[in-house]
């Protein structure tokens, strides 16, 4: 479980840090 959520977390961090380093295309 914990792996799981640092797993989550890690991908929430670098999907938050593409969409503000790029701008959003709609």
């Amino acid at each position: 479980m914990t792996e799981d959520l640092t797993k989550k977390a890690a991908e929430m961090l670098l999907n938050g840090a593409t969409m503000l380093s790029e701008p959003c295309p709609y």
